[in-house]
């Protein structure tokens, strides 16, 4: 016997869907919405977690089927399986199930069921597969890229503004470039990475394209020579000195206090803008 339940079925504006049961109250509920669920719930598993975390309020759902309490759980198991199924057969491969479906289980039994499915070679494979493809499905959205390039640009400016964190992660980079176990260890795996004829394949178009980049070309030169000017100030005693009071400063911090909250209101601002505009497009007919 289970609990009150539905079948539901999620779609996002990229063309990808995904169904499942959720256990709820479904009293009042719409059969039609946007978002996550009323309960909050906006699905599982990493590929579609990644679907939401990128389109948000524009997710559309729809309830396909409802069950009152008490009603018997192989009933609702192969419902959740046929609604699953029909998924794959009208989206194909951007059905984003993994799974058959029908396996409800515990937080424990989850567990066990995943430690025994990564233990599978095949099964790894083929998961380590999807979840490459998903992640090349969306650098190649020029929009998912530049928000992501924001994103980590004010989390990078936030975290070298504090001098603790700098000098923190400046001595561990001073360490394990210095301890010849660890260069030698991290030597043998760019070795073994590069002899692996897979991934240079993969790699190879991608560094192509930045090559023949003019622009490319030009920052990664600038970069070389700023980090050996960067170097040498920092082998300068005197300058590192300066430099350390200087950022403890009342007026530096309030400095970099204020730039990081003007870059994080920028942020939520380009987030905000680019959520409507999915919304209004999503709303077009």
């Amino acid at each position: 016997m289970t609990r009150p339940a539905v079948i539901y079925l999620f779609t996002s504006p990229s063309g990808r869907a995904y169904a499942g049961r959720h256990t709820c109250d479904p009293e009042g509920w719409p059969r039609r919405g946007s978002g996550p669920l009323p309960s909050g719930y906006r699905g599982s598993g990493l590929l579609w977690a990644n679907v939401t975390k990128k389109h948000g309020p524009a997710i559309r759902w729809v309830i396909l089927r409802r069950f009152p309490a008490g009603t018997p759980r192989a009933t609702v198991d192969e419902a959740e399986r046929r609604a699953i199924r029909l998924v794959r057969a009208i989206w194909g491969e951007r059905c984003m199930n993994v799974n058959e479906g029908g396996t409800g289980h515990t937080s424990e039994e989850a567990r066990e069921k995943a430690r025994l499915n990564w233990a599978d070679p095949a099964w790894a494979d083929r998961q380590r597969e999807l979840t490459r493809e998903a992640q090349e499905r969306r650098w190649a959205d020029p929009e998912h890229r530049e928000q992501m390039s924001a994103m980590m640009s004010l989390k990078s400016q936030e975290l070298w503004a504090d001098p603790e964190y700098a000098d923190r992660l400046r001595s561990h980079l001073d360490r394990i470039n210095s301890d010849p176990e660890l260069v030698a260890a991290r030597n043998r795996q760019i070795a073994a990475v590069g002899a692996d004829l897979s991934i240079r394949e993969r790699a190879r178009p991608a560094l192509l394209r930045a090559l023949r980049d003019p622009e490319t070309r030009a920052k990664m030169s600038a970069s070389r020579k700023a980090s050996a000017k960067v170097a040498a100030l920092r082998a300068d005693e005197e300058f590192e000195a300066r430099r350390k009071a200087a950022a403890a400063s009342p007026e530096a911090k309030a400095k970099r206090l204020a730039t990081m909250n003007r870059n994080r209101v920028r942020a939520m601002n380009a987030a905000n803008k680019a959520r409507r505009e999915r919304a209004q497009q999503e709303t077009q007919p």
